[in-house]
């Protein structure tokens, strides 16, 4: 037979509860800890999309004499039309669809909203990956760099063609402080709002990006009081001003080339 020791005992209702707020107190104080190492660990996954779109701009403006690609322009595959775009451009050296995709908004930009309904054309393909075919990228570009090209047929005004030529690697002078391609969510045409690239700060505040020189790293923002609405119309976007210190402070975009003033300040053309 087994005989109860002499004094023991089950935990009382208060011992319980004590270490019921004990658990709930070391859960409050781990779990944000938990979310921050998450949403790090998301923001490196997304600076190492960039880090390859970065080597693979440097690789590409080395093969075309020292140009960089243009955004978008029309071509064919498999002797159908079809829409071609900086991330297709860049599809030979990343052969991956998939690192134009931020972990945190993979969906961010709707391409074929802007492909199918102002041109009439579906998206080519990137490289051997079919990943492209979701139409969806979470990065753009700083369009004073990786522009549309002049001649262009996609872009034609009255007969004439419109646009700006393609940009060489030569003509940067401050390349470690010229963005290329960065998160960014794209805003309608509206009233009071832009039809623009804006900077997404989605890594608690901080924005990833490229830069001319080939190089990636984050930038941080803060919010401002403007709202615009996206270019597929299904959400409303927060704009951000870029906060760290440089020529692209204060601005809501990372686009112009930069320049120096006389007296030392930046500007951007």
């Amino acid at each position: 037979m087994f005989h109860k020791r002499a004094g023991s005992r089950g935990f009382t209702l208060i011992e319980l509860l004590v270490v019921i707020a004990i658990i709930a107190i070391l859960a409050a104080i781990l779990f944000p800890v938990f979310a921050q190492v998450r949403a790090k660990g998301l923001q490196t996954q997304c600076l190492s999309n960039l880090k390859q779109i970065a080597m693979a701009t440097s690789m590409y403006v080395q093969d075309y004499e020292d140009t960089f690609p243009i955004s978008s322009y029309a071509s064919s595959q498999n002797g159908s039309p079809c829409f071609f775009g900086i991330d297709t451009a860049l599809g030979p050296y990343t052969k991956n669809a998939a690192i134009w995709h931020c972990p945190v908004d993979p969906t961010a930009v709707d391409i074929r909203a802007g492909a199918l309904s102002n041109f009439g054309l579906p998206l080519c393909a990137v490289g051997t990956s079919p990943g492209r075919d979701s139409g969806y990228v979470s990065y753009l570009v700083n369009q004073a760099i990786v522009t549309v090209g002049n001649p262009n047929p996609l872009f034609v005004y009255g007969g004439a063609y419109f646009g700006a030529p393609v940009v060489k690697l030569s003509q940067i002078d401050f390349s470690a402080d010229t963005a290329v391609i960065y998160d960014a969510s794209l805003t309608g045409l509206t009233a009071g709002c832009n039809f623009d690239s804006l900077v997404a700060p989605r890594h608690r505040g901080i924005a990833n990006v490229t830069w001319a020189d080939g190089h990636a790293k984050a930038v941080k923002t803060e919010p401002t009081q403007q709202t615009c609405p996206s270019n597929d119309g299904k959400q409303t976007l927060q704009e951000y001003d870029v906060a760290d210190a440089g020529p692209y402070r204060g601005k809501t975009t990372l686009t112009g080339i930069p320049f120096k003033n006389p007296d030392g300040s930046w500007g951007l053309r």
